[in-house]
């Protein structure tokens, strides 16, 4: 028999067939107590029929719809206004689901409202449109004739208006290469990685340029800009280390030459005073000698003093022989011969003298001593070369000066200076020579502590609109901010890299009318607007 079907207002059932019915226990066919038992009456044919409850049956589990839930009306946010020209809300207003506003755009809102801007003048740009407060920062970059110069000439912010394509890039990248050629920092803004790659493409590779948001090590980003600058860090200073290798370490070799120098200049100096004793000893005893030796060279020396107190016979004193004038040519005489006597004496003297055994004693000790002092003279001016090599590679440092006698051989008084200079110089060099080789292993290690470095003195940094205020470069500010396609960038998100931009170039369609660049567009003078035919 074919099931019957109901509703239970709970969905739909299916009821089991009478046959299935009849086996189901009803209240009448109860069971009763033990004590009572009661015999079902027969059916007859003239019984009406009986009309029984459905049986109480436990339904299956029912699987229903979920309930439908109307939505209460949606109660959008408040405009969120960056500035008081932003009348409506930023985001989608056709999407209800739109994301709340980013953090960098929150940030850039509290600088504005706050007036922490790289231009102070921005407030008053973006609120009443007053551009002259905003030109008295953003002054002309550079001067000159053609599109480029005429954007970079005007003072205040400049609306670029052009078709995009390959033309728009080239100008792009003319206007940041010129204003970093000239020393300012640049800024170049866009929608997405791809429109930024395309205008850093063009940029001279002379220029300092970093991808901020490229992941990865490869051209222009910021870990391959840093593994670059630590390979040339440590192959430019490599010449500096080997200059300072002497100079490093406890004892280093440069304080070993400095001490042999110090050690063979006191050996010179106790040699050169020994020397000076052992002369001054040499004359004395050649003195004794003389004494004890000349007492025939005194004796013909007293003659031929008292021979010289005789007058000289006059002049033609042959015509006039007088007993005087004889007289005087005895004396005379007598003269030559004490004269000749006296120098054979004297000549006999130094001979005896020379040949005297402790003159000559003491002759030898005083040249022993001499050649003491010149043999620790060369072993000062050795270890002074070897200073002097060593420093030959360090710019400033001293050298070597006091030569004698034009011979090369450096006197004691120089060599003395010389040590003197070196001993000023030894610890400031063994300073520079540590710090050099702890910076050294600390960028060789990992160059990661170069990448604040790196974008402070970037010429130009690459970033997407929201990019350019993102944590590890988004406290910089720029001379120039080069924002492209700025026709369809809506000025909350616009206020990111414009809070940061001490002079700003708005590039975009000739025919929007739309995002930030139409706003400014219809507020700035006409000089600002520059207007490129396709």
């Amino acid at each position: 028999m074919a099931s019957t079907h109901v509703d239970l207002g709970r969905g739909d059932a299916t009821l089991p067939p009478p046959a299935a019915q009849a086996a189901q226990p009803t209240p009448a066919d109860a069971p009763a107590p033990p004590d009572v038992q009661t015999q079902p009456a027969a059916r007859t044919a003239t019984d009406p029929p009986v009309t029984m409850d459905p049986p109480v049956t436990t339904d299956p589990p029912v699987t229903t719809d979920p309930p439908v839930t109307i939505d209460p009306p949606v109660t959008r946010d408040p405009p969120v206004t960056v500035d008081p020209l932003v009348t409506t809300d930023p985001r989608s207003a056709a999407d209800p689901r739109a994301p709340e506003d980013s953090r960098e755009q929150r940030e850039a809102a509290l600088r504005l409202r706050a007036g922490v801007c790289a231009n102070p003048g921005l407030p008053a740009l973006l609120d009443r449109g007053d551009s002259a407060a905003y030109a008295e920062v953003a002054g002309p970059i550079v001067a000159g004739d053609g599109l480029v110069g005429r954007a970079l000439g005007v003072p205040g912010m400049v609306c670029l208006l052009q078709p995009g394509g390959a033309a728009r890039v080239r100008t792009v990248a003319d206007l940041a290469a010129v204003a970093a050629g000239s020393g300012h920092r640049v800024l170049i803004a866009g929608p997405d990685r791809v429109a930024v790659d395309e205008i850093v493409a063009r940029l001279p590779a002379e220029l300092t340029v970093i991808r901020v948001e490229e992941a990865g090590d490869g051209p222009r980003t910021l870990i391959g800009a840093a593994a670059e600058l630590q390979q040339r860090a440590l192959a430019d200073t490599q010449a500096r280390v080997r200059a300072l290798e002497p100079w490093w370490g406890e004892p280093s070799s440069a304080q070993g030459w400095l001490r042999r120098l110090a050690t063979a200049l006191a050996d010179a100096e106790r040699a050169a005073g020994e020397a000076d004793k052992v002369r001054a000893e040499a004359d004395a005893a050649v003195e004794q000698a003389r004494e004890r030796l000349g007492a025939a060279s005194r004796a013909a020396r007293r003659a031929a003093e008292e021979a010289a107190r005789e007058p000289a016979p006059p002049r033609g004193w042959r015509r006039l022989w007088t007993p005087r004038n004889r007289a005087r040519a005895e004396a005379a005489r007598l003269l030559a011969e004490a004269g000749a006597a006296c120098r054979l004496e004297e000549e006999r003297l130094v001979t005896m003298v020379a040949a005297d055994p402790m003159v000559r004693a003491a002759a030898d000790r005083a040249a022993l001593a001499a050649v003491a002092a010149e043999h620790a003279r060369e072993a000062a001016e050795r270890s002074a070369h070897q200073l002097s090599r060593m420093l030959a590679g360090i710019a400033g440092a001293t050298r070597i000066a006091g030569t004698a006698g034009g011979s090369g051989r450096v006197d004691r008084a120089g060599l003395v200076a010389f040590a003197a200079r070196c001993g000023e110089w030894e610890p400031v060099l063994r300073r520079r020579a540590a710090l050099l080789r702890d910076w050294r292993e600390r960028l060789a290690r990992a160059p990661g502590h170069l990448h604040a470095e790196l974008l402070r003195n970037a010429d130009v940094i690459g970033a997407t609109w929201l990019g350019a205020g993102r944590p590890g470069h988004g406290h910089l500010d720029y001379d120039l901010v080069l924002i492209d396609h700025a026709d369809r960038l809506p000025p909350s998100i616009a206020a990111v890299p414009l809070v940061r931009a001490r002079r700003a170039i708005l590039v975009g369609e000739p025919t929007a009318t739309g995002g930030i660049l139409g706003r400014m567009a219809a507020v700035l003078p006409p000089e600002n607007l520059i207007v490129v035919p396709g």
